[in-house]
């Protein structure tokens, strides 16, 4: 099932290789029920867990070892097997394989280092080829199977599992605080960064090659390119292409032994995999979905019924407010190992834990289906940038329901977010009758305050511009005593200092470019590193279950089309995500089909912020040897408590400012735990073939 790999390479004296040998296998000792395959020659070790309880491997993750010196350790699932079989030249009994680890061995006989190229799916592998004495790793192009390296003086250490490489090492890396920075503020494109100095995760679609005297040395051999020509043809013909390939998607991710579960939410995303792949296979197909019986506003059972009856799946519900979030959020950190602040973590393990129950052996989630399939929102900008107001008002005007669930002005609220920056940038470069114009026709149009859009949209910039406003430099994104999300006096004054925060953060979000078009907005969410992040975290403890969780809108050719498609095929009239709607007409219910909103989610989470969180948090202001005074004063974080409005129009913000501070504060509390070891392993030494 999941497989978990590790290695080392380097120029330790012999003497030194059993002691090596002994961190790698003891680190897996807290994975129970696993057989442990080992490998080792001169300069290099290489160890690999396989569960013993599996059912037939599931598209072959394992160790394979080749009659001519290749050693390669995988967790992989391939979308091109086909593809990859016609391309290869295989011995009769490889002819009918189902073992992805052994086409990429063969790929790799092939075309060597550029069979990377012919490889698509999810994985994360390391190859170690004996003839030329070298190291080759990959992560896939979406970053779903994690890697992570550290280098230090005994050579080269690599794993797909966190925990794994810091039990390996032997000792425990100091915080990152570079990454505490960025990470406070919701920011996760540094992705080669983790939360331990010294240890890196390889970033998705980029090879590692070392040898034992050299390296790593680091490449990208892919990227999601942002200029593919636009898709030409309506919007029923794209619709008809995109059908085609998300049911190819989930056909692919759907090949295991066992059954299939689904986490269904009720949403679009959800809601077209479980309808989808109903038509594929009803019989193993199960459906789990959280409610939250105490807010009516975070209610979506009746659009989760609906599927469920049209699909005739199976499901179980929970209830998402009796789960413990400490419990389940310590479970996730104690299998993954970095910081992180998902709060429905509790909601993704327990249904893993009743789909394993229920005979699953992969499990479908529909992450990330709004960026793939676009809400479509930036077209706004596209608009604006084009001076066409009235059509950008007509489509502001049709889509304001959305925003009314977030803003008390949905019109206020859609014109900061899409039609605000290019009236800056036009008033920064010349004010002229035509902003001005712009501006109030804007303000007319929509209800609001004209004076209050011409100071803050031309004036005030135009005075920066002119350094009128006590020295403020034009753009400068660190506002008077706050520090992004944060301000001087909520964080420790020696952390500010010691890390340059400010200017970190300053140079760090001043490069960050306004998105003028829906193309490059689309582009940059899906490349922003929150996936990576998720896509690891729910792979750590997916192992706790011996489950795999499976991505169908996270395929390639998927993600190029949608990206490629014209701005009206994401939104008009009002209706977001139009491409996903129109593919999945006469699939999943017509209800769905119709929704123009969203259920707001927040509330959920408040009971969490207002429970657990304070009374930790509470209890941490009145002992001053905690680690997490190193990051935050603990008398701001205690006016942060005590000034908490539940009515403030920033609410969502302040509860998310505070759960950061609770998620850092509880792992600083578990990283300590990360070199025991509990339980034990069968060891197996294999020599090469």
């Amino acid at each position: 099932m999941m497989t978990i790999f590790s290695g080392w390479i380097g120029e330790a004296p012999k003497s030194q290789h059993e002691e090596i040998e002994t961190r790698l296998k003891s680190a897996f000792a807290s994975f129970p029920k696993k057989e442990l395959l080992s490998w080792s020659s001169s300069n290099v070790i290489m160890t690999q867990s396989q569960d013993v309880t599996a059912p037939p491997v599931l598209n072959g993750e394992g160790v394979s070892i080749r009659n001519n010196g290749v050693i390669l350790l995988s967790s992989a699932r391939l979308d091109n097997v086909n593809e990859l079989k016609s391309g290869l030249i295989l011995a009769n009994h490889d002819k009918s394989t189902t073992d992805h680890a052994r086409l990429i061995g063969s790929a790799y006989g092939k075309w060597q280092k550029k069979c990377i190229e012919n490889i698509t799916g999810d994985f994360s592998f390391a190859l170690w080829d004996e003839s030329k004495r070298e190291l080759f790793c990959a992560r896939d192009r979406l970053g779903v199977r994690p890697f992570y390296y550290h280098k230090n003086k005994y050579g080269l250490w690599f794993s797909n599992n966190l925990r794994v490489l810091i039990s390996s090492i032997g000792f425990l890396p100091e915080v990152n605080k570079k990454r505490a920075i960025l990470w406070l503020q919701g920011i996760e494109r540094e992705t080669s960064l983790t939360f331990f100095e010294g240890i890196f995760r390889l970033q998705a679609g980029h090879t590692l090659v070392a040898t034992p005297d050299k390296g790593p040395c680091i490449e990208e051999y892919w990227h999601l390119n942002n200029d593919m020509p636009e898709i030409e043809g309506t919007l029923e013909q794209n619709s008809l292409r995109f059908r085609e390939l998300f049911m190819d998607s989930i056909r692919t991710r759907m090949d295991c032994p066992g059954n299939v579960g689904i986490e269904l939410s009720g949403g679009h995303d959800s809601s077209a995999i479980c309808s989808s792949a109903a038509l594929l296979d009803r019989g193993r197909l199960r459906s789990y979905s959280a409610l939250f019986p105490s807010n009516p506003e975070c209610d979506e059972s009746f659009y989760i019924n609906k599927v469920n009856e049209e699909s005739g799946i199976l499901n179980q519900s929970i209830n998402a407010e009796a789960l413990s979030v400490v419990d389940y959020y310590d479970k996730s950190i104690l299998a993954h190992g970095d910081c992180h602040h998902a709060a429905n973590i509790r909601i993704v393990m327990r249904i893993q834990e009743l789909a394993k129950h229920d005979g699953c052996n992969v499990i479908l989630n529909g992450v990330d289906g709004d960026n793939v399939a676009s809400h479509g929102l930036y077209r706004l900008t596209e608009l604006a940038v084009a001076g066409k107001w009235n059509s950008f008002i007509d489509q502001a005007k049709s889509i304001s329901d959305i925003y009314g669930a977030f803003y008390k002005n949905p019109d206020e609220g859609i014109f900061t977010t899409f039609g605000k920056a290019i009236l800056q940038e036009k008033s920064n470069k010349k004010v002229s009758i035509e902003v001005i114009c712009a501006v109030f026709l804007l303000a007319y149009r929509m209800r609001i305050n004209a004076r209050h859009l011409v100071k803050q949209n031309m004036v005030k910039p135009w005075m920066r511009k002119l350094g009128v406003n006590k020295g403020a430099k034009p753009g400068n994104v660190i506002v008077k005593d706050r520090l992004g999300r944060y301000s001087a006096d909520q964080l420790d004054e020696s952390f500010i200092n010691e890390t340059g925060y400010k200017e970190y953060l300053q140079d760090y979000l001043s490069s960050r470019q306004r998105y003028i078009s829906e193309n490059q907005a689309q582009h940059s969410f899906l490349t922003s590193g929150v996936n990576e992040q998720y896509f690891e975290y729910t792979h750590s403890i997916s192992e706790l279950n011996n489950i795999e969780t499976r991505f169908p809108f996270m395929d390639q050719r998927l993600i190029e089309f949608c990206l490629a498609l014209p701005a009206d095929n994401k939104l008009d009239n009002g209706w977001t995500r139009l491409i996903l709607r129109a593919a999945m007409k006469d699939i999943y219910p017509a209800s769905i089909g119709k929704r123009r909103e969203k259920s707001n989610l927040a509330p959920s989470v408040e009971g969490i912020i207002v429970g657990q969180c304070f009374a930790d948090l509470k209890e941490a202001v009145q002992r001053p040897d905690e680690e997490i005074w190193q990051f935050f004063s603990a008398k701001g974080v205690d006016s942060m408590i005590k000034n908490y409005n539940p009515h403030d129009d920033n609410i969502y913000a302040s509860q998310a400012d505070l759960w950061s501070i609770w998620c850092l504060r509880r792992w600083l509390s578990l990283r300590e735990t990360f070199n025991s070891s509990v339980g034990s392993s069968t060891n197996r030494t294999l020599l090469i073939g």
